[in-house]
């Protein structure tokens, strides 16, 4: 599975986030492309330890058999429910969102391990390092390809 560390894997990420444009639609979902890029950052906010998110009933019952195909190399599936900590709703401007998130994504790369949450994952629990890593990339895989990108 890809690691969001890696160079070569954080440009392509990058380089999708650039083809995004105010006017990108979502193939599939209800958030507009402004409040995919807000969420996507949640995502990084909880991984660095910036928002702290409680483990979910749901994740506690279900996280470590979810655990096993999100860590797999199948897609992300299309039309899962997103946990409410990480619901973006409203408008957000484009610009703002998309400058947090590179900015965001950089910040982790460049962050090290010892600046990663120690707390665990509101529904998988405690990730490794290196599950921390793919799980970004996955999350936003499956985002990026949700707009076309």
């Amino acid at each position: 599975m890809k690691n969001i560390t890696h160079k070569e894997v954080l440009n392509e990420v990058l380089g999708r986030i650039e083809k995004l444009t105010p006017d990108t639609k979502a193939q599939w979902g209800k958030m507009t492309v402004s409040q995919m890029m807000a969420h996507c950052t949640v995502g990084f906010e909880v991984t660095l330890g910036s928002k702290i998110v409680k483990r979910t009933f749901l994740g506690r019952i279900f996280g470590n058999m979810a655990k096993k195909q999100t860590f797999s190399d199948k897609p992300i599936g299309k039309g899962l429910p997103t946990d409410p900590n990480y619901l973006v709703t409203g408008d957000k401007n484009f610009n703002e969102e998309k400058t947090k998130l590179i900015a965001i994504i950089n910040r982790y790369v460049t962050a090290g391990e010892h600046e990663l949450t120690k707390g665990p994952h509101p529904f998988f629990g405690n990730l490794t390092v290196k599950e921390w890593n793919e799980l970004n990339y996955k999350h936003l895989d499956h985002h990026l390809m949700q707009f076309g990108v």
